[in-house]
């Protein structure tokens, strides 16, 4: 659906939650590679640059692995 490559955040948020998933959650794994290639593909038009540097450290490394001290520096 073209309506779900336009919510830039939702995706974001949808990449991160996919981490969350149990093994054997097909559809979270597919909810991942969805998201990872339409992120990567959005990222070049995205005007807010605040947003387009979430996706670039969500994309380096998932919510689920990052150190939270760290984060909150960031």
């Amino acid at each position: 659906m073209e309506s779900l490559c336009k919510d830039t955040k939702g995706l974001l948020s949808l990449y991160e939650a996919s981490y969350l998933s149990f093994e054997g959650e097909n559809l979270m794994e597919e909810a991942k590679v969805f998201t990872n290639k339409h992120l990567k593909g959005i990222k070049g038009k995205i005007v807010d640059k605040d947003l387009v540097e979430h996706i670039d450290h969500a994309l380096e490394m998932h919510l689920h692995h990052r150190m939270f001290r760290l984060e909150a520096r960031w």
